[in-house]
């Protein structure tokens, strides 16, 4: 299979069925990373789903027993409002919704938004298993104006990244989203869920998270040989 025919597959995990687009290369030879699976959401899912219930069918879920780590996943994400930053194909951000979320929020670019709608839609059992709130928006990480009107649509207490940064210059973006999001709810939580891509990307954004906005991270899971699922809260929150 050539490297572009992998990226043309859908993704199936647990009920949910996500298409994904080959990955394009704009001008200046940086890769689109928004249109396609990345561990950290397969992770994801996988460890929120391995043990719920999928509609119809029990053939939808592997059954066994509930590895650590999984149950407390879970416990973060179920009655959560969740906003979720650069959805992509949105896989995510639909096993929160399958796993017991309040409402969901999935967001991203304007070019990305048509494929995550068709996932969404195509996943609609999600939002009819639990009640779920189910939603997709646009929103420019660098839109001071977009970020607030999205946080005060929904005021979410967990904000959801998976496979947020690829590159250095990734991270302050992330940055400037979370200090805004943290600094209108100081209560809310960061589930982040990463691969070592670029190791020096990874620690660029954790290192600001902790110095800048002041986060404390408890690690709740690895995946692979370089993926760690992390949460992430203000170490001094209001009383």
């Amino acid at each position: 299979m050539s490297f572009e025919d992998r990226f043309k597959k859908a993704v199936e995990v647990h009920g949910l069925r996500v298409e994904q687009e080959a990955i394009a290369v704009f001008e200046g030879g940086e890769l689109d990373t928004g249109c396609t699976v990345w561990p950290a959401a397969l992770d994801l899912a996988e460890k929120l789903l391995a043990s719920c219930s999928a509609p119809q069918s029990s053939s939808h879920v592997r059954g066994g027993l509930d590895p650590p780590g999984h149950a407390e996943l879970r416990r973060v994400v179920q009655s959560a409002r969740i906003l979720e930053l650069g959805s992509g194909t949105g896989l995510a951000g639909l096993a929160c919704a399958a796993a017991g979320a309040a409402e969901v929020l999935m967001t991203d670019l304007p070019a990305r938004l048509p494929l995550l709608k068709r996932n969404v839609q195509a996943n609609r059992w999600v939002s009819s298993l639990g009640g779920c709130a189910v939603k997709v928006a646009e929103l420019d990480w660098n839109s001071a104006e977009s970020l607030d009107e999205t946080l005060n649509s929904l005021q979410p207490d967990l904000i959801l990244g998976a496979d947020l940064v690829h590159e250095v210059e990734h991270a302050d973006a992330v940055v400037q989203v979370l200090r805004r999001a943290f600094a209108t709810f100081p209560r809310a939580r960061f589930l982040w869920a990463q691969e070592a891509h670029n190791a020096m990307a990874v620690a660029a954004l954790r290192g600001a998270l902790e110095k800048e906005i002041g986060l404390e991270f408890q690690a709740i899971g690895n995946f692979g040989s370089r993926g760690k699922v992390n949460i992430g809260l203000l170490r001094d929150q209001p009383p």
